[in-house]
């Protein structure tokens, strides 16, 4: 059974363009990602799906010189991006990251890959139906069938674009776990989608520069005690 991790990341951003590659405390942000996703243990391969519009053949170039594996497919039907590049590596189940959550936790990944597996879901996550942690730390794992099955009927443009959409929709069609913490940290932003979100995720790699493997419990400590505020 194959678990395939597949990373969506494109250069275009309407509110931060070109912030996958911008420079985050010495590294592009996307390398921390992909680093973050390097250190779980539960994946067979890890692959980045960019598009075939030119300004992302950056992208492969950079995750490439990484020795990571680079796709490119569809620039708005993220969907089809997925399933081509999903039927590419042969993956059993794939997990969906989005290049924009630096701060994902590879502890958290693994457990929701675990529980995926042990349950035979077709689709697992910490985001539906209730979202308990903080934004940022988005894990979607889902079978191969699930993928092949959204990719046939889903048709409209939100779907296309979002990819999982179809099954929070139609909830009936799939069985569906979900993945919550005692605590809901919901509010808590930690995607880069502005310039404060990206000021914020870099004091925090800057905070814990000794080590790439703090926990999201530690950026959870570091927020709520203010220290990040107290470095401005």
């Amino acid at each position: 059974m194959k678990v395939v991790a597949i990373i969506q990341a494109r250069f275009g951003s309407t509110r931060l363009p070109g912030k996958v590659l911008t420079d985050m405390a010495g590294q592009p942000m996307l390398g921390r990602v992909v680093d973050r996703v390097l250190q779980a243990h539960s994946l067979h391969d890890i692959i980045v799906a960019t598009s075939v519009r030119p300004e992302n053949d950056a992208i492969c170039d950079y995750v490439e010189s990484l020795g990571i594996k680079a796709f490119q497919g569809s620039e708005e039907d993220v969907l089809d991006r997925y399933y081509r590049c999903a039927n590419l590596y042969r993956a059993d189940h794939i997990v969906r990251i989005t290049g924009d959550c630096p701060l994902l936790d590879p502890v958290l990944l693994d457990n929701v890959v675990k529980q995926h597996l042990l349950l035979g879901a077709d689709y697992t996550s910490n985001i539906f139906p209730e979202r308990t942690y903080p934004r940022g730390l988005d894990v979607e794992v889902f079978t191969f069938r699930t993928l092949e099955h959204m990719w046939m009927v889903a048709r409209s443009d939100y779907d296309q674009e979002h990819v999982t959409p179809f099954i929070h929709k139609h909830p009936g069609l799939f069985f569906i776990h979900n993945i919550t913490n005692p605590n809901d940290y919901s509010k808590l932003q930690w995607s880069v989608d502005t310039p404060e979100d990206f000021d914020f995720v870099e004091r925090v790699y800057r905070h814990f520069y000794l080590t790439s493997k703090f926990s999201w419990e530690d950026v959870l400590l570091y927020e709520e005690e203010g220290k990040w505020k107290q470095s401005n």
